[in-house]
C-alpha cells in the first residue's frame, strides 16, 4: 500500500532543504555570511527576526509550526538579494569558494586573489589556488607516505573524503597493537 501523507519530520526535512539550497545560491553570489550587511538596517533585522522565528519553531519541530517559517525565511533571501542588487552592491567572484572550518576559521579559496581582495572582509583569510597546490605538494614532501596513501584513497574512493579526527579520537599505536 502507498503512503500518500508524510510525516512532519519528512516535510520538515523537505522544506529545510529547500531553505538550505536558496541559501547555498546567495551564499556563493554575495559570499558566506555577507549578504546582511549589504542591505538597509530595518531588512537586515527584519530578516534577523524571521531566522529567530524559524529557529523558534524548529524547538516545536512540527510541520504547521516550522513550514511558514521556512517559506518566510525564502522570502527572506530573495529581499535581501534584490535589495542588494539594487543598491549595487559587489558580488563576490564566482570562482571563489569560502567556508568556515569546524574550528571557525574564515577562508575564500579563489582562482585570482587580485579579483577577491577587493570584496575582501575581515576575519576572512583569502587562499589563491597557487597557494593550496604549494601547500599540497608541501604536504607531498614532508608527509610523503601518508600522502601517498591518500592518493591511493583516492583512486580507489573517488567520493572519499579527508577528514581529521579530533586528537581524542584518534587511535594510538598502543590503541591499535592492543599493549
Amino acid at each position: 500500500m502507498r503512503r500518500t501523507k508524510l510525516t512532519d519530520a519528512e516535510r520538515i526535512k523537505t522544506a529545510l532543504a529547500r531553505l538550505d539550497e536558496v541559501a547555498t545560491v546567495f551564499e556563493r553570489k554575495w559570499g558566506v555570511g555577507r549578504l546582511v550587511s549589504l542591505v538597509d538596517q530595518p531588512l537586515a533585522e527584519a530578516f534577523e527576526r524571521q531566522l529567530s522565528k524559524l529557529n523558534a519553531a524548529l524547538k516545536v519541530y512540527t510541520a504547521d509550526a516550522v513550514l511558514p517559517h521556512v517559506e518566510a525565511m525564502i522570502k527572506g533571501w530573495h529581499a535581501l538579494d534584490a535589495a542588494a542588487d539594487a543598491a549595487g552592491a559587489a558580488r563576490v567572484d564566482t570562482a571563489a569558494w569560502e567556508i568556515v572550518t569546524p574550528a571557525g576559521r574564515k577562508t575564500a579559496f579563489v582562482s585570482d586573489v587580485r579579483a577577491y581582495k577587493a570584496l575582501a572582509r575581515e576575519g576572512w583569510e583569502i587562499w589563491s589556488a597557487a597557494e593550496v597546490g604549494n601547500i599540497i605538494d608541501s604536504f607531498d614532501i614532508e608527509i610523503g607516505s601518508a600522502c601517498d596513501t591518500v592518493h591511493k584513497v583516492k583512486q580507489l574512493w573517488p567520493d572519499a573524503e579527508l577528514r581529521f579526527l579530533p586528537n581524542d579520537e584518534v587511535p594510538t599505536k598502543t590503541a591499535r597493537s592492543g599493549l
